[in-house]
């Protein structure tokens, strides 16, 4: 049996959200500003206050983490109320998908870079 690598299954998913938001009436969300990630990586370990920028990009957004003295960069996309976001960390690309709180403005949800098996989960919660 075929083990599909998580950004094949990831592909695929984007792939089915965007049919879909050609077929379906859409509702989209402004998520541009600043957030602090909290969360937990693939090893148990946690995180919490980083830093987080979303900036418009026309209908897309670039997405910056300020972690470890580092800026990591990505690019998101919304179908209604779940945001996709696609980055790289020292070279291997990552996928995370995440649930937008219509009310509070929190999006929830977890990620995973290519070259584990293991998923990490993060909240980024919007500063005030």
């Amino acid at each position: 049996m075929m083990k599909l690598r998580p950004l094949a299954l990831a592909g695929m998913l984007t792939l089915a959200l965007t049919a879909t938001s050609y077929t379906n009436a859409q509702t989209r969300w402004d998520f541009a500003g600043n957030y602090l990630a909290s969360g937990t990586n693939s090893d148990g370990s946690t995180y919490e206050n980083v830093p987080v920028s979303i900036v418009a990009k026309g209908n897309n957004y670039s997405v910056t983490w300020k972690l470890e003295g580092a800026d990591w960069k990505g690019m998101g996309t919304d179908i209604n109320s779940t945001f996709a976001i696609g980055y790289q960390v020292n070279g291997v690309p990552g996928v995370g998908i995440y649930k937008f709180n219509t009310t509070s403005g929190v999006l929830t949800g977890f990620w995973q870079l290519a070259d584990s098996d293991v998923e990490g989960t993060e909240v980024l919660t919007p500063v005030k």
